[in-house]
């Protein structure tokens, strides 16, 4: 038999809100989380024994390419140094050349100004080779004594100069990137004594 429309439980009003109705919760204990497996012993300490031996593989591989950056580097520092001197030998090279045909026309030199003029020429060819390979000349007679640029060889009672003046250069001393590279050697003017 059936029960008519609104004598049915499980149907409500249209105007009535539903609810659903849900069993009481009931409190649930956590259960602990499984533990994860651990490895075996021997497992673990043949992956760790694995990880060190690549490593130590990694470390070899790295010193063997460092050793070998260095000795490149150390072949190409060598290769621009010889570039670099042979650059010098081939100015110097000049020079020589020079001096070699002086000394050997020396002998055909009748008179002293012929030999003179091979004499300048040699040393024209000398001061553009210093100043070719940077090289600059440390300025001496009628400049005062500088100890940091000049060599005293001698000092001298003159008039000619200023005391602690430059009367004479022994030999020219050069500067080369912004260094002294070799002192000038020069003598020193000392006012004379005064006689009584």
């Amino acid at each position: 038999m059936e029960l008519p429309p609104e004598g049915r439980e499980d149907e409500k009003a249209p105007d009535e809100p539903v609810v659903e109705e849900h069993p009481p919760a009931v409190e649930r204990e956590e259960e602990p989380a499984p533990p994860e497996e651990e490895a075996p012993i021997g497992v673990e300490a043949e992956e760790e024994k694995s990880e060190a031996e690549e490593l130590r593989e990694l470390l070899v591989r790295v010193k063997a390419d460092f050793s070998n950056y260095q000795k490149r580097v150390e072949r190409e520092f060598a290769a621009v140094r010889r570039s670099g001197e042979a650059d010098v030998l081939l100015k110097f090279l000049a020079l020589l050349d020079v001096v070699e045909r002086t000394e050997k026309e020396a002998d055909k030199y009748s008179d002293f100004a012929s030999l003179r003029e091979a004499v300048s020429i040699a040393a024209k060819e000398a001061g553009k080779f210093a100043r070719d390979s940077g090289l600059e000349r440390i300025p001496a007679v009628g400049r005062p004594f500088d100890p940091s640029i000049h060599e005293a060889m001698m000092v001298v009672e003159t008039d000619a100069q200023p005391e602690d003046h430059v009367v004479e250069e022994v030999r020219p001393g050069y500067i080369f990137d912004g260094r002294v590279l070799r002192h000038a050697q020069v003598v020193v003017a000392r006012r004379p004594k005064e006689e009584e």
